[in-house]
């Protein structure tokens, strides 16, 4: 080509085209790696974002979780704030929740091998959160409460609200026995016993059998294995298709004592004056009833029922005591005295009702002599000092909810809290009833029977345990100590033919033995 100047022009013109795209390229090519970036940041900024927000949302749930394991291993607490977190400020925080106008509430914590975030949990007895009440702690005995749970992680915030409800310390096993201390292991004692189970049977500790007993429960628990790893419930104890579970560390339940503090809302007590409390503050005087003179029938109702004059602590159907003063019972032929228990609180220093076919003891949880309100009987057991056990040896009538076939085992309940003294349930060979003929069948108890003043591992040398024995009848005429609901004692011992069938006995006055979700999930 000739090297012309219009060539020359021709050339350069070509160049800056060149150039010009190049550059549009460029600026083109810069703008969409912009956006990528942009997109990409914020990409990552929205996942950043999000993966904080959800771990600060597990970390919420695990506080959920932890403060049920807390209620769990703290039921013996003296205290409710011993027993659940409240709602307060743990000391030195100063975190405030989004949209809150004071510092956060509940227990801190954190998650093992978490290095960042934390949670705070509370149990309150209303729903707080939302609603922006105030919260109010947990007592320990209202049967719905409400968890709440908050996590922070890296200036993410999440909180979590669950609706609770407790498992009474009757609502899981048919016996339980929690003896495990050095100084009397022996939580299970099988002497000439013939027993059946309909349920489970545990313990923490060990287990005495002799004289060719026979012993067969529906599930077996051996709890604190780490501390006994022989002697404790075997193949030999299973009935045909029994379950059988295991855990290294023991179960814990409340002492008597602590029962009665979180019953009555006294958890600022000693123990001491826990007792004293309810020395002076009991139903003896104003619950126990007879029958009328002019009643017709014997038929339980406030037309045939009358309030007994009865102020004692001694429980007892010797001469001296309440039955002396208790009426016939009618139909009887003047034999029998009858004595009824209206819902409400008993205290007493003893109980000892020895076989008596002129003894009738009525348990009346559905208020049927008074014409009053349906509500648990609860008997409480004790004295300071004590040198005497207790026994009560009589078939025990208990009313029937209406339509039902029989009695609600979650109305009545007993707790011992003599340390060191057996409550004996017997029922007696060879006795007769009031006419003079054979005495046949079963003695049947409905309820819940609870003795326990002596926490496993226990080292202490004060303390032994309670125990509660069951002597059944080994003589002509079989029958035997039947307890339809529950049986959680430091030491359980069986003499001749007892069953324990495990009902369902939730009772809404229940202290619990633990908590559980039962719905409400709200973040």
């Amino acid at each position: 080509m000739t090297n012309t100047p219009l060539s020359r022009r021709s050339a350069r013109r070509q160049r800056g085209a060149a150039l010009v795209a190049a550059l549009l390229f460029t600026v083109v090519s810069a703008a969409l790696i912009g956006v990528c970036l942009l997109v990409s940041s914020t990409s990552y900024s929205l996942s950043w974002t999000q993966s904080r927000s959800e771990s600060a949302l597990l970390l919420a749930e695990a506080g959920i979780n932890d403060e049920l394991v807390n209620i769990a291993k703290s039921v013996n607490s003296a205290t409710v704030a011993g027993m659940s977190s409240q709602p307060t400020v743990s000391v030195g925080e100063t975190k405030v929740y989004p949209g809150e106008n004071h510092v956060i509430y509940g227990r801190k914590g954190t998650v093992t091998g978490q290095s960042e975030g934390n949670y705070w949990v509370c149990s309150t007895n209303n729903e707080w959160w939302k609603s922006g009440a105030t919260p109010i702690p947990w007592d320990g005995k209202s049967s719905t409460f409400w968890i709440t749970a908050t996590g922070f992680v890296n200036g993410a915030w999440r909180r979590v609200e669950v609706k609770a409800s407790t498992v009474s310390i009757f609502g899981l096993y048919a016996v339980y026995a929690m003896a495990s201390y050095g100084n009397n292991s022996n939580a299970v004692v099988l002497s000439a016993g013939d027993v059946i189970v309909n349920g489970i049977a545990g313990t923490n500790g060990q287990i005495a059998n002799s004289n060719g007993s026979s012993f067969q429960a529906s599930g077996i628990i051996n709890a604190n294995t780490v501390d006994n790893p022989t002697g404790q419930f075997d193949s030999r104890h299973m009935a045909p298709g029994a379950s059988f579970y295991t855990q290294r560390g023991p179960f814990v339940y409340p002492t008597t004592v602590n029962v009665l503090k979180r019953t009555f809302g006294i958890d600022s007590y000693s123990d001491a004056a826990a007792w004293t409390w309810l020395s002076n503050n009991h139903n003896n005087a104003s619950g126990v009833y007879t029958y009328r003179g002019s009643a017709t029938s014997s038929t339980l109702s406030a037309a045939n029922c009358a309030r007994m004059s009865f102020s004692g602590t001694v429980l007892s159907n010797k001469n001296t005591n309440v039955w002396s003063s208790a009426a016939v019972k009618p139909g009887t032929s003047s034999k029998v005295k009858t004595i009824i228990f209206e819902p409400g609180d008993y205290y007493f220093t003893t109980v000892d009702i020895g076989y008596d076919a002129g003894t009738e003891l009525v348990i009346d949880p559905q208020a049927l002599a008074s014409g009053g309100t349906p509500g648990q009987v609860r008997f409480w057991i004790y004295e300071a000092g004590s040198n005497q056990g207790d026994l009560i040896a009589v078939p025990i009538v208990a009313t029937k909810p209406p339509g039902s076939m029989s009695a609600d085992p979650s109305m009545f309940r007993i707790y011992y809290g003599k340390d060191g003294k057996t409550f004996t349930f017997e029922r007696p060979s060879n006795t007769k009833d009031y006419t003079g003929s054979p005495l046949l069948g079963d003695f049947n108890v409905y309820g819940g029977v609870y003795a326990v003043t002596k926490p496993p591992r226990d080292t202490s040398s004060q303390l032994v345990g309670t125990l509660i024995d069951f002597n059944g009848s080994t003589g002509t005429g079989g029958g035997r100590v039947v307890l339809n609901g529950s049986l959680l004692a430091d030491k359980v011992a069986f003499h001749g033919a007892g069953t324990v069938n495990f009902l369902t006995s939730n009772g809404p006055s229940d202290p619990p033995a633990g908590a559980g979700i039962s719905g409400g999930y709200s973040d």
